[in-house]
Order: C-alpha cells, then sequence, then structure tokens
C-alpha cells in the first residue's frame, strides 16, 4: 500500500509509457512526446516565473527537478537499467518528491513572510486541516492495513503451531491501540488550536481567545499524559505476559516534540492573557 502511493504517478506513467512505446513507431513516438512533456512541467514553470519576472532562488530547484525526472522516467520506463543498489522503484520516487516538497516548503517560507496576521491565521488554519487530514490516513492506515498485516506475519510465522497465539493477537490489537493513541490526541489538540486560531483572528483580546488558549494548554497535557502513560501501562502489561506471547513489540515514547508544543502552548496561552490584560489597563485609562 505504502508503495503503491510513494510511487505514485511515476512509476503507473513510467509503466504506461514503457507499453505504448511497444506498440509500434507511432506509439513509440507519441510515449517520447508525453516523457519529454511530463519531465518538462517544473521547468515550464520557471520559464513562466522567468517571464513574469517573479523568480527567486527558491525557483532554481525546478529545472533541476526537471533534470531528475528526466533521468528517474528514462529508468522506471526500463527497469532494467535501475541500479542494483537501488533495487526498488520507492527510492527514485521519494528522491523526486524530496525535491517538490522542498521547492513547495521554501515558497511557503517566502509567502508567509510580510503578511499581516489575519492573513497567518488563513494559512495556519489551512496548513492545520491538511494535519488533521494527514492524522486520519495515518489512523485508518494502522488500523486497516498495518494492524491486520501485523496479523497475517504472526500466523505464517507460526503456520504449523497457531495454539496458544490468542495473547498475542490481544497484544498486537492494544498494541495498534497504543499506536493510534498518539494520532488521535493530535487530532483533538490540532481542532482545538483551529477554534483558537479562528478566534485569534476575530479579537486577539477577547474573552473567548484567552478560554481558548487555556482549553487548548489543558488538551496538551492532557494528550501528552495519555500518551506516554499508555506506552508504560503497555510495557508493563508486555513483561507481565512475555512467557505468553510469541511477539514482543515493547517501544519507549518520548515525545519531545509534544512536549515542546504544550510548553509552547502554555506560554502562548500566558502571553494572549497577559496581552487581554494589557488591554484591559489601557481600556481603562482612556
Amino acid at each position: 500500500m505504502f508503495e503503491t502511493i510513494i510511487t505514485f504517478p511515476f512509476v503507473q506513467l513510467a509503466s504506461g509509457l514503457h507499453h505504448l512505446s511497444l506498440s509500434g513507431n507511432t506509439g513509440n513516438i507519441i510515449a517520447i512526446i508525453l516523457y519529454a512533456a511530463f519531465c518538462l512541467l517544473p521547468m515550464s514553470l520557471f520559464m513562466s516565473l522567468w517571464l513574469k519576472h517573479k523568480p527567486s532562488y527558491t525557483d532554481a530547484l525546478l529545472p533541476l527537478t526537471t533534470i531528475l525526472l528526466f533521468i528517474i522516467m528514462y529508468q522506471l520506463i526500463n527497469p532494467a537499467l535501475i541500479s542494483t543498489v537501488v533495487a526498488t522503484t520507492v527510492l527514485p520516487s521519494i528522491t523526486i518528491y524530496s525535491l517538490i516538497f522542498t521547492y513547495l516548503i521554501l515558497r511557503l517560507i517566502r509567502l508567509f513572510q510580510g503578511k499581516n496576521i489575519e492573513r497567518l491565521c488563513q494559512y495556519l488554519n489551512l496548513l492545520l486541516w491538511i494535519i488533521i487530514v494527514l492524522l486520519i490516513y495515518s489512523v485508518i492506515s494502522t488500523t486497516a492495513f498495518s494492524f491486520p498485516q501485523s496479523i497475517q506475519i504472526l500466523k505464517s510465522a507460526n503456520s504449523g503451531n497457531t495454539d496458544g497465539l490468542k495473547a498475542t493477537y490481544l497484544f498486537l490489537f492494544l498494541g495498534m491501540i497504543v499506536e493510534i493513541i498518539p494520532m488521535v490526541a493530535s487530532i483533538a489538540v490540532v481542532l482545538f488550536s483551529i477554534r483558537l486560531v479562528k478566534q485569534f483572528d476575530k479579537d486577539q483580546y477577547s474573552e473567548e481567545t484567552v478560554r481558548y488558549a487555556g482549553k487548548l494548554s489543558s488538551v496538551c497535557k492532557a494528550s501528552l499524559i495519555v500518551t506516554v502513560l499508555s506506552t508504560m501501562v503497555f510495557n508493563l502489561l508486555q513483561y507481565a505476559f512475555a512467557s505468553q506471547l510469541r511477539q514482543i513489540n515493547s517501544n519507549i515514547n518520548i515525545p519531545l516534540l509534544s512536549l515542546v508544543f504544550v510548553l509552547a502552548m502554555l506560554i502562548l496561552s500566558q502571553i494572549i492573557k497577559a496581552s487581554k490584560a494589557l488591554k484591559d489597563d489601557s481600556d481603562s485609562i482612556i
């Protein structure tokens, strides 16, 4: 599943062009034209920006992406040319995506510069919704694909001796729950963040903004506590029942980023409260 997603659309397009080129002279010419047109897309964008006199140092990645596309797509169309070291279509696709994402992130950084609070809040709101979509996808991927795959691997490894696997199945399920708890907690945090951003955009000095900031800091703390406690309890249970398990998946969860985020939200909450207090004092003096 992961390989299909991460290699899209490069492998699928390369496969289509490969079959088209083998269909005859006409098909081969059409395949070459489509191959060149697809690879030149980043360069076309660069030329468009150049003609509008809006290129930047970031846009230098576009010609590089075109060059890389010509090389990688040619290799994917002719799989025999792929190095035995690579031995997979995932690495070429990830290499292309790394350039694309680098370009997009650098462009976003330039886009954010010099914008007012209202516009920045709009951008932040959009990014937060994108994060929610990615988190939901991660939850679905874990529950619908990773967990069944773990069950299947366990069955295959114990095909001749399936007795006593119930406890291991149970702990695989518990492990899945522990794995998705941080994702679900992050979704809750992001949803509260969206509410705070909307309220902050509406009126950064209102009582509602202060209240939402306090709620967000509380949700952040709760999500962090639930995450570390669930991992601790799961590891303790695995240790207690280790003799009955055919597979053990212990892990130590050190959510440093979550801890930093909680600290940032607490600081933000205090800043909002202090700003509200200063504004109230200023209004009372006036």
